[in-house]
């Protein structure tokens, strides 16, 4: 009987040291956000439960560039519970008026990624896309503007190639224009921009 209790007391021992070892992780990271937010300026975008007792969070940060023109940067990083050390995304954007831009006002994807290939598929690049597209409705962008370019994960041809047409499925499925002859990529936040922009490509054809 007490060799039971004993082994009993074990497991709820063992229960409780990984309950408190996963509190101490959560606090860790609540505390990691409140840095991030309250040190470093940035705006929290939102927290979502990635898998198991992980979570991801989401930041936005922005910054005003004088020269050579006023432009907007805004940079979007995810940081997984987990990692807090390395974050698993980040996207590179920039917001201003160019004439370059037929279609006006634009939010301009430079550069974006989920940073390790283990990570890809897990719906990090899909929520950190839906975060670009609120962002640009909320500057009143006329649509989103980017390269197709996929990271040199993988060393064959073939294997870009299938990397490649993974990417061209995923911005497919955002709502992008695009073309497998090119790598300019176009997402219209409006009717109109979106018929006017058909159209001069039509055109250049």
């Amino acid at each position: 009987m007490l060799e039971k209790q004993m082994e009993l007391n074990g497991q709820i021992g063992d229960k409780l040291k990984i309950a408190e070892r996963s509190l101490s992780e959560y606090q860790r990271f609540l505390d990691f956000i409140d840095e991030k937010v309250e040190k470093n300026g940035w705006q929290l975008c939102g927290i979502k439960k990635h898998k198991d007792d992980e979570y991801i969070a989401y930041f936005l940060e922005s910054k005003l560039e004088e020269e050579p023109q006023y432009r907007y940067n805004y940079n979007i990083y995810a940081y997984l519970s987990s990692n807090l050390d390395t974050s698993a995304y980040k996207a590179y954007l920039g917001w201003c008026f160019k004439e370059r831009f037929t279609v006006g006002r634009v939010l301009h994807i430079d550069n974006h990624y989920v940073t390790s290939e283990s990570l890809q598929g897990q719906g990090i690049g899909t929520e950190s896309m839906n975060i670009i597209k609120s962002l640009a409705k909320q500057l009143q962008c006329d649509g989103i503007q980017g390269t197709r370019e996929a990271l040199n994960y993988t060393a064959t041809e073939e294997e870009r190639k299938i990397e490649e047409e993974k990417l061209y499925k995923f911005y497919e499925k955002q709502g992008f224009i695009q073309s497998r002859e090119h790598r300019g990529i176009f997402l219209p936040l409006k009717k109109s921009v979106r018929e006017k922009f058909l159209k001069n490509e039509e055109n250049k054809e």
